[in-house]
């Protein structure tokens, strides 16, 4: 599908689609899989349409389980070293 000001907008992608897609369109591809009951995982791909052909907006970004991974454990790690905010919440006091 399309997508620009709203993540949704026009042109639907199919193979009943008569839409031609325009330079300046930005469309999304995005295959998933998903196991009921287990977890579901979509790759999602965001493609500017150019006189010249298409070009991957997100041609750079990681797509690999193990890289993936990598990713999330360093995340995780930096966030055990970052000290820890205060709490913005404050007790109240019981009352007697």
């Amino acid at each position: 599908h399309g997508f620009g000001i709203e993540i949704h907008e026009s042109l639907r992608m199919s193979p009943v689609s008569k839409q031609e897609f325009e330079p300046g369109m930005v469309v999304t591809c995005e295959p998933g899989i998903y196991l009921p009951g287990k977890f579901g995982v979509r790759i999602e791909d965001d493609i500017l349409v150019t006189r010249d052909g298409p070009s991957v907006l997100t041609d750079g970004v990681v797509k690999e389980v193990d890289a993936i991974e990598g990713l999330m454990a360093a995340a995780a790690a930096a966030r055990q070293l970052e000290p820890t905010a205060p709490s913005r919440r404050r007790g109240r006091a019981k009352a007697a």
